[in-house]
């Protein structure tokens, strides 16, 4: 097991470095930030002074350097737009993202779970047959688009929920509804084959043939086995509903980390972005860390690879 957790910490390790080195290459492609901060009046003396304070007129690879030194201590600099340190800039606005990724992680699994479960029990019943519909549309629909009809629907016409914020209980509902949306329905299709497979087991059915109660034979004897690629990709979603909270955020003007990132992206506040982007990273990969742990508790022989 030591072996195993080390070789997954070593992964974790190489894919965050990945993913912020491509950000910082790509940063540097999209355009100069000092010409958002200076007004068109200034003079080159005063912008270039500017670039020198920003570290902007350093070679690439020695500005890559520096960043890559100072990430090691959460260090990204001043934020370009907010005059403030770019990583408590992003860490203030984790906590709104967190409840909207748990509340879409909640909405997803109690409503997936026990759907997909049932679906298997029940092959080609009536709630079967909805619930994969319903699965390929959840799947199928933008999230953009989700939010921007619950909002006309059940916020502008109903007038249930509000269009935006988070002042209240109520107005996390619609964005962890489109932002869960997608993962409810993956853990459903996946959660009903692997019931399925499992239920065709010869272990099940000497299980049944012994008198069994269904319910225990359900829970105890298909569940736990079945549950192994479904905690995968449980905590796969939640993972990506992190990140995902970009748009769900931006369309319900929602004060989280994903918006954030996409207002700095649009002033070109390098500092904002990177620190957003590792944390998410530290996130998404923080979790996959967790649900490999999990995924060899419930199966030893994971361990070995």
């Amino acid at each position: 097991m030591t072996r195993f957790l080390i070789l997954r910490l070593l992964r974790a390790i190489v894919v965050i470095w990945g993913v912020i080195t491509v950000v910082f290459i790509v940063l540097r492609l999209s355009g100069d930030p000092i010409a958002l901060l200076v007004p068109p009046e200034a003079s080159a003396e005063e912008v270039d002074r500017l670039r020198d304070e920003k570290g902007l007129n350093d070679p690439l690879p020695i500005q890559y350097g520096v960043f890559i030194r100072d990430a090691m201590t959460l260090d990204f600099g001043d934020s370009i737009r907010y005059r403030q340190d770019a990583f408590r800039v992003v860490v203030d606005r984790i906590p709104a993202t967190l409840q909207i990724a748990a509340a879409a992680f909640a909405v997803a699994v109690l409503i997936g779970l026990p759907i997909g479960i049932l679906s298997a029990v029940r092959p080609n019943s009536i709630l079967d047959n909805v619930s994969v519909l319903v699965a390929l549309i959840g799947q199928a629909v933008p999230t953009f688009f989700l939010g921007i009809v619950l909002i006309l629907v059940f916020a502008v016409r109903l007038s249930w929920f509000p269009t935006s914020g988070l002042d209240s209980a109520s107005g996390l509902v619609l964005p962890a509804v489109t932002l869960g949306a997608f993962a409810m329905a993956s853990i459903t299709r996946l959660t009903r084959s692997a019931m399925l497979e499992v239920l065709g087991q010869d272990y099940v059915r000497t299980a049944r043939a012994k008198g069994l109660n269904e319910r225990v034979v359900i829970n105890a004897h298909a569940l736990r086995n079945a549950l192994v690629p479904v905690v995968t990709i449980m905590g796969l979603q939640f993972g990506a509903l992190l990140g995902g909270s970009v748009v769900t955020e931006t369309v319900f003007s929602l004060p989280g980390m994903g918006r954030l990132i996409i207002q700095s992206i649009g002033n070109r506040d390098y500092p904002v972005v990177q620190a957003g982007v590792f944390l998410i990273a530290i996130g998404f990969v923080g979790v996959n860390l967790v649900v490999d742990v999990l995924y060899a508790v419930l199966d030893p022989r994971i361990r070995l690879t």
